[in-house]
């Protein structure tokens, strides 16, 4: 398990290493995609300022793809980590979602 709450791409303002390592792969500013994509602080991490709740609303106003990060390890768990990226869904795969509910 490396990240049991999905955070990831969400939290790199807070990993050094990582970020370093994804650099090449990651826009210029991933905290500010998070701060507008996500809904809230979650009450258990508010001295950190984790948000969480991402919104396919605010995902397709700002036209800004979620950030998800990806991490490949050995079948076995114990030769660690073999590999890493970044994934960004596209837009419009949540402005269909948006469109496919039915909200009346």
């Amino acid at each position: 398990m490396i990240d049991a709450l999905g955070f990831g791409g969400h939290l790199l303002a807070l990993a050094d290493e990582s970020r370093a390592a994804l650099a090449g792969f990651l826009p210029d500013d991933p905290g500010a995609i998070s701060a507008r994509l996500l809904l809230a602080t979650h009450p258990a991490f508010g001295e950190s300022g984790v948000r969480v709740g991402l919104d396919a609303g605010r995902i397709v106003e700002h036209g800004l793809p979620p950030l998800v990060t990806l991490a490949m390890v050995e079948a076995q768990g114990r030769g660690g980590l073999l590999g890493r990226g970044v994934y960004r869904p596209p837009v419009e795969l949540f402005a269909t979602a948006i469109a496919g509910l039915d909200l009346d």
